[in-house]
C-alpha cells in the first residue's frame, strides 16, 4: 500500500508538471493496477497519495504569493476561513485520485 501511495503521489506530481491538471489520474490508475490487493486499500492509496499531494501543492502555491489569492477568494465566496478552500481543493483531488486508483484495481477483474 505504501508503494501505491508513492506511485500515486509522485507519479501524479510528475505528470502534472508537463500536462494538464486532470492527467494525474493516469499514475493513479497504474498504482491501482500494480499495487494493492484489496479494493479498499486501492481507494485509500489514491485518496491519501493525491490528497497529500494537492495539500502540499496548494500550500506551496499560496505561500509563494503571500496568501493573497486565498484570502481574496475566501472573501469573494464569503467563507470565514481560508482553510475551507484548502479542504475543498484537497477533497476534490483526493476523491478523484481514490476513484481512479480503484478503477485501476478493478480493471484486472479483481473484486475483493
Amino acid at each position: 500500500m505504501k508503494a501505491a501511495i508513492l506511485i500515486a503521489a509522485l507519479g501524479s506530481w510528475g505528470v502534472m508538471l508537463f500536462f494538464p491538471w486532470w492527467t494525474f489520474v493516469l499514475p493513479c490508475v497504474i498504482a491501482g493496477v500494480i499495487g494493492p490487493d484489496r479494493g479498499f486499500k486501492a481507494f485509500l492509496s489514491g485518496f491519501i497519495g493525491v490528497g497529500l499531494l494537492w495539500l502540499i501543492l496548494a500550500l506551496f502555491a499560496d505561500w509563494q504569493n503571500s496568501y493573497v489569492l486565498t484570502s481574496l477568494m475566501a472573501d469573494i465566496l464569503s467563507f470565514d476561513s481560508t482553510w475551507l478552500l484548502y479542504l475543498i481543493t484537497v477533497s476534490m483531488g483526493a476523491i478523484i485520485g481514490a476513484l481512479s486508483c480503484l478503477t485501476g484495481y478493478l480493471i484486472l477483474g479483481r473484486t475483493r
